[in-house]
């Protein structure tokens, strides 16, 4: 459903491929980000059982 609306917002809205490009590293980046930090907490809490 978001990617969906993404897509809509980025076709209604032009944006210079720059920020296009900076758009999908953002996009990329911020899971990657989370991931790292879920295995943190998620070894955090395994330590702590």
């Amino acid at each position: 459903m978001e990617r969906k609306g993404k897509e809509v917002m980025s076709f209604r809205f032009p944006v210079s491929p720059f920020l296009a490009v900076e758009l999908e590293v953002v996009c990329f980046l911020i899971p990657l980000w989370l991931l790292r930090h879920a295995r943190v907490a998620y070894g955090i809490l395994y330590t702590k059982w």
